[in-house]
This record gives C-alpha cells, sequence and structure tokens, in this order.
C-alpha cells in the first residue's frame, strides 16, 4: 500500500531530543526521538519507511500520521460533519424556565428578565414536541438541557418535564440524559433525590477564590457565601447522584487564576473521574491582559493532579447546527443558539404552538443552518477536523481570517501541546491516542 502524510500534523521539539506529533484528524499524538522524527519528516514518500523501519510505520498508520494515498481527508470530514448534523438518533431539547437569575454577575451575556417563568401551557406544548419528534424520527436518545436564567429558579417546571421525559423514555425503552447550566445555589435536597436516579451532566461555575467569587456572584443578600455553597453542591452532586458528570466552569480575568491555589484546594476532595475542570476567558476581556504563563501554570497545576480539563478543547459541529435540536424560552418562542445576544423579538427562529408540539419556523430565519461554506483559514487548518470551525450562524458575521486561537494568544503548536497534556492527565498508562515510540 503507497502512503501520503496527513494534512492535519501538527509536529514541535518539546525537549532535548523528543518530538511531539499531533494529528487533528484522528486526535492522536505520538512521542518520538529525534531519530525517528527525521526519518517521518524526511521521508517525501513515506511508503519507503516501511523497508527501514516498519513499526514506525505502523504507529503512524495507527495514529494517522500517515494514511493510504488514496484517502481524502477533507471529503471524509465534510461526510462526518454531516452525517451528525442530519443525526436521528439523538433529540436535543433546551428549555430556558426562565430568563430570571438569584444572582448578579458582571459579564453575564443574558438580558435578565425578572420574574419570568415558563407557563404549564408551554410546558404542555413541549411535551408534545417530545411526542411528535419521536414519532417523526424515532430517535433512541433524549437529552434536555436547562438553562436560562438560573433553571432552578423554577424546580416545579423542571420536575415536571423531569417526571415526564422519564416515563416517556421508559415507555419506548429510550436513553434519557438531562443537562443543567446553573450556578448551583438552588440545587435543594428535593432536586437531589428527583435526580438521584438519572444519568445528569451539570455546568457549574467558580469565578475565583472565596473572596473573589462572593464579589462576583453575589445576590441581594450580598453576606450570603455564594462560594461555600457551590462547593458543597458539588459534593451533593457527586454523593446524592451516582450516573452524573460536572464541569466546574472557571471563568477568568486578569485576577481570576492568580488565586487559584485556593480554588484548587477546595476541588481536590471531588471525585476526578465524575468533574471536568473548564478554563475560559471571560469574553468581555481582551487577550492582552491576562498573563499566559499564570493560564500555563494552572493548567499545569490540574495535569499533574490528574483532573480532566477542558482548555478551549474544540468539539467539532456546534450543537445548534444539529437538525435535531431546538432551544425553548419559557414564552414558547424558539431559538438554536444559547449564546445568542439576547432571547428577544430579532432573534427568534420560530414558534412553538403549544397545542399541536409543533413548530413553526421562520424560513428565512434558519436559512443559514444550510451553509456549510467553510472560512479560508479554517480551510487551510491543521486542526480543522478536531475544531470544526465556527459555527454557522457565526461563518456569517465572522472575518474570514477569523481562529478562537487569535483569542487566547496562542499558536497551534502551544494548543497542540495542551491537548497531548489533556490526553495525558486522562490516564497514567498511554491511551489508544498517546503513542510512545
Amino acid at each position: 500500500m503507497k502512503y501520503k502524510a496527513s494534512d492535519y500534523n501538527i509536529c514541535q521539539n518539546i525537549s532535548k531530543d523528543i518530538y511531539l506529533c499531533s494529528n487533528f484528524f484522528r486526535s492522536a499524538h505520538i512521542l518520538l526521538s529525534e531519530k525517528k522524527y527525521k526519518l517521518f519528516t524526511n521521508a517525501t514518500d513515506p511508503t519507503s519507511l516501511l523497508s527501514v523501519d516498519p513499526k514506525l510505520v505502523n504507529d503512524l498508520v495507527k495514529g494517522g500520521f500517515i494514511i493510504p494515498d488514496e484517502m481524502n481527508e477533507l471529503e471524509i470530514y465534510l461526510n462526518n460533519q454531516k452525517k451528525a448534523q442530519i443525526d436521528n438518533s439523538y433529540l436535543h431539547i433546551v428549555v430556558n424556565p426562565t430568563l430570571d437569575c438569584n444572582l448578579n454577575c458582571w459579564y453575564c451575556y443574558e438580558n435578565k428578565v425578572p420574574h419570568s417563568t415558563i407557563s404549564q401551557e408551554v410546558l404542555e406544548g413541549i411535551k408534545k414536541y417530545i411526542s411528535d419528534q419521536y414519532q417523526e424520527i424515532s430517535f433512541n436518545t433524549l437529552k434536555i438541557t436547562f438553562f436560562g436564567g438560573e433553571p432552578f429558579l423554577k424546580p416545579q417546571a423542571i420536575t415536571d418535564l423531569v417526571e415526564f421525559s422519564e416515563q416517556f423514555c421508559k415507555h419506548n425503552n429510550l436513553r434519557l440524559l438531562l443537562d443543567f447550566t446553573t450556578n448551583g445555589t438552588l440545587i435543594t435536597d428535593r432536586i437531589l433525590n428527583l435526580l438521584s436516579n438519572k444519568s445528569c451532566v451539570f455546568q457549574i461555575t467558580l469565578d475565583g477564590d472565596r473572596e473573589r467569587h462572593n464579589k462576583i456572584k453575589y445576590s441581594i443578600h450580598k453576606q450570603f457565601d455564594t462560594y461555600s455553597k457551590v462547593i458543597k453542591t458539588l459534593h451533593d452532586i457527586q454523593h446524592f447522584i451516582p450516573d452524573s458528570k460536572i464541569y466546574v466552569r472557571i471563568n477568568f480575568d486578569n485576577e481570576t487564576l492568580k488565586g487559584f491555589k485556593s480554588i484548587f484546594e477546595s476541588l481536590l476532595t471531588l471525585d476526578k473521574s465524575k468533574c471536568c475542570i473548564i478554563i475560559k476567558k471571560v469574553w468581555q476581556v481582551n487577550s492582552d491582559e491576562i498573563a499566559k504563563e499564570d493560564i500555563l501554570n494552572v493548567l499545569s497545576l490540574l495535569f499533574q493532579a490528574g483532573f480532566e480539563v477542558d482548555f478551549y478543547s474544540q468539539g467539532g459541529l456546534c450543537f445548534a447546527d444539529r437538525n435535531n435540536q431546538v432551544t425553548i424560552n419559557f414564552d414558547g418562542n424558539v431559538f438554536k443558539c444559547t449564546t445568542i445576544p439576547k432571547f428577544a423579538d430579532e432573534y427568534i427562529l420560530g414558534k412553538l404552538d403549544c397545542k399541536t408540539g409543533k413548530i413553526s419556523w421562520l424560513q428565512d430565519r434558519v436559512d443559514y443552518l444550510q451553509n456549510d461554506s467553510i472560512n479560508p483559514r479554517c480551510q487551510k487548518c491543521r486542526m480543522l477536523p478536531s475544531c470544526g470551525g465556527p459555527c454557522r450562524k457565526k461563518t456569517e458575521t465572522l472575518k474570514s481570517d477569523f481562529c478562537f486561537l487569535d483569542s487566547i494568544c496562542m499558536t497551534e503548536e502551544e494548543f497542540a501541546l495542551t491537548q497531548f497534556q489533556i490526553e495525558l492527565a486522562k490516564t497514567t498508562q498511554p491511551s489508544n491516542n498517546i503513542i510512545v515510540k
């Protein structure tokens, strides 16, 4: 068989006589000695290496670093993206029970709507939508994300929809996955009991050490120690909901990471196998205000402790680009994305008919979902299959040379190294995605 090098390799020297090669088509990494590295990179025809070092060739093929000559990686990637977009095995509904919140975070992009509440009529409409979609596409997994606002301001609405979904999935032998984006201050014993036997994912934010977090995440009762409440909630979730995973999101600015050691110590008693630490910059802060050394120190601390880390890990196709995903607001208005400037009339994509469970789409506003174009910078990028580039909505408005790496002031090589470290931290033994040679 004739081989060629993958278009999606990033290689770099990381220490004396050690080279790291990362393949973003397979999300694989290989460590090579200088001799092996030069054999690989200097070969104009990788097929010739078969007679020199067949074991090296085998490892490079296994990781996707060299591929069959007839293989078209871009075509395969685009086909996989299309399959994911039209996948009928999965129905994902994001529900905003309210756009109100019990806390006041300065960086929040949502427009708070005080006292907003999802009505029983809209809840019944969502139930009918689920039933109607099952008749139409026969999905085998139902995922419901509770967003907002702070969703747990409306525990009865959550209870109603969860109990319905549980019975619906049991009756039809479907998998149910519940997902909550929450500040973690309103999860009560009753909620923990409701969710105790269900598959749940939580994203809960910490905005610094106790002092800083409490200054950012405060309620009208400013003496409320929200930091301690969140830490308790993290442990309660792991204790009372066995089938759960928590994504602890650290939103950082130029000050947050300086006090990270205190946050780190609060997280050490968590079950690391059931949590992931997300490190994300507050979007209003300029990248040049952040010391890269602080970011790397935080990542190193987490890696050494064995935490799973998400540092701008790219998930390919955006959830809102999938055909079988909707976001239903408390008022029955329908959207796709959850990071729009606001859930208001100018961004509405459709309306839920609560009597029938059908959605009436505004066709001119959803035409963008048919846009499969890739911006010029992404077309040439060695990380394209892993990243996927901007979502379809952002592709319309962003500059053609946009890249998320610019927002965190990282090169492709630096990012590849962090992704290797993330994979390495997942296991004490080399995984299928890490080959040591």
